[in-house]
């Protein structure tokens, strides 16, 4: 459980390098940085989803994760696209985004999932 809780505080940390650099701007500089921020927040939502599930029902499945993290990302689109209503936002950008917080979330709960075997 110790180590669940070390890899969540390390993951959940590195999407508050994407909300900086959404902040400063790096989403027009750097490249793919999008990507890196839609997996570094699925990524870490998974593992802290996964070490809040363990700890409040002792078992959390990897299925159970990635639907929650998928679930939540689901919403966030929906938000975007209410709130950019009036600037043109593709369908296949908002595909993209699941997409990559999909894998995020796939590894974020195999890592939880493998962590909690031993």
């Amino acid at each position: 459980m110790q180590k669940s809780l070390s890899f969540a505080a390390v993951f959940i940390t590195v999407p508050l390098i994407a909300n900086i650099g959404r902040s400063l701007g790096w989403w027009n500089i750097i490249t793919f940085f999008d990507i890196y921020a839609h997996f570094s927040v699925s990524l870490g939502l998974a593992i802290g989803i996964g070490a809040l599930l363990q700890k409040l029902k002792g078992y959390s499945s990897c299925f159970s994760i990635v639907l929650l993290v998928i679930l939540i990302g689901g919403v966030w689109e929906l938000y975007e696209l209410v709130l950019n209503q009036l600037s043109y936002i593709s369908n296949a950008e908002a595909i993209k985004d699941l997409s990559v917080d999909l894998i995020g979330a796939i590894i974020g709960g195999m890592i939880i999932t493998r962590n909690r075997r031993g």
